[in-house]
């Protein structure tokens, strides 16, 4: 396939640069160059994406795709050996560039997808994780914080091993459970969950330590064989190849109203009465006066001590004082203006 062609063909579909949104993603496996990926939507955005294989082949995209909308959100982590983020720097001009995840839109798809299916009810779950990855270890350690009982398998069981002692070491002291390696001894699982790098590697003899009424999510895509498919449909299983278009909009954060009201209006430093105020997380110095939004303050939260925190009234200077009556009068005054 004529790469430029291809591209060209898909941004023919664009009526709107303003509400549109193309994506650049790549991934571990090395099995194809290029290609067409599905089209998204959001309730503001529609978006195109492309996957790209190699660094000549991402030069040529991204050339063809500058301008073509004002956001276009690129794949940053290093999956292969080249940088896609950099060869989208340095080949668009003209839109924005937007550095996401798409591995983190994953874990929020397939955390999505089980609460909905066992209706938020995920205690005590029996869960069999397959792969000992990225994407395999942050849906453990997510599925064992809410209190599953979550198994490892993978093809690497040293890896698997050292993985599983990790993540035990990083959750809670009074967690209920911990995350165990998989042995053949253990049955009556409520959920298989595939991230594997490989395609059909799952048979179907691992099928028999699923419960009848057990539900699989294919989050590798083709990891499992298709003996496993085939007799799993036919028992009545509840198969699910995981769609990313559950959690989409977690890419588009930065570009979400809440996010940019955030930044725009509550997070700052600004001189108020030549008094300086700190919002939105911002440590003040020991003296700046701490408000509940930067643009327009509504409220004094206190006085900054200059070490993360604010002073308790007994610390209060007089100098401190005067400095929060003067805010809270620019509050009333400026709020008498908009009445």
């Amino acid at each position: 396939m004529n790469i430029e062609f291809g591209v060209q063909e898909e941004l023919k579909e664009i009526h709107c640069i303003e509400n549109t949104i193309i994506f650049l993603n790549t991934t571990a496996k090395s099995n194809k160059n290029f290609a067409v990926l599905p089209r998204r939507s959001t309730s503001k955005f529609n978006a195109y994406g492309f996957f790209i294989g190699d660094s000549i082949v991402g030069d040529a995209v991204c050339k063809c795709i500058d301008g073509k909308a004002n956001y276009i959100l690129v794949d940053t982590e290093n999956k292969q050996s080249f940088n896609l983020f950099s060869i989208a720097k340095k080949n668009i001009r003209k839109s924005q560039v937007i550095p996401f995840k798409p591995n983190d839109v994953t874990v929020e798809s397939c955390d999505l997808l089980v609460r909905h299916l066992f209706e938020e009810y995920i205690q005590g779950k029996k869960v069999l994780i397959f792969g000992s990855g990225n994407l395999a270890s942050k849906m453990g350690l997510r599925l064992a914080e809410r209190q599953a009982k979550v198994f490892v398998w993978a093809r690497n069981q040293e890896k698997a091993s050292t993985i599983v002692d990790a993540l035990n070491f990083i959750l809670p002291k009074y967690n209920g459970t911990k995350i165990q390696l998989f042995n053949h001894d253990e049955y009556n699982f409520d959920l298989m969950i595939s991230f594997l790098s490989a395609e059909n590697v799952i048979g179907p003899e691992l099928l028999t330590h699923l419960k009848k009424d057990g539900k699989v999510i294919d989050g590798g895509i083709n990891n499992f064989s298709r003996e496993f498919i085939e007799i799993a449909i036919n028992n009545g299983v509840s198969f699910i190849r995981l769609d990313t278009r559950i959690a989409f909009h977690y890419a588009l954060m930065s570009l979400n109203l809440e996010a940019s009201h955030f930044f725009d209006n509550v997070f700052g430093t600004k001189e108020i009465k030549n008094i300086r105020c700190v919002a939105g997380g911002i440590l003040g110095k020991n003296g700046d006066v701490i408000v509940d939004q930067i643009k327009n303050p509504t409220q004094v939260i206190g006085i900054a001590n200059g070490l993360g925190g604010v002073k308790h009234d007994c610390e209060l200077t007089d100098e401190d004082r005067g400095k929060i009556s003067t805010i809270k009068q620019f509050i009333l005054q400026s709020n008498e203006k908009n009445l």
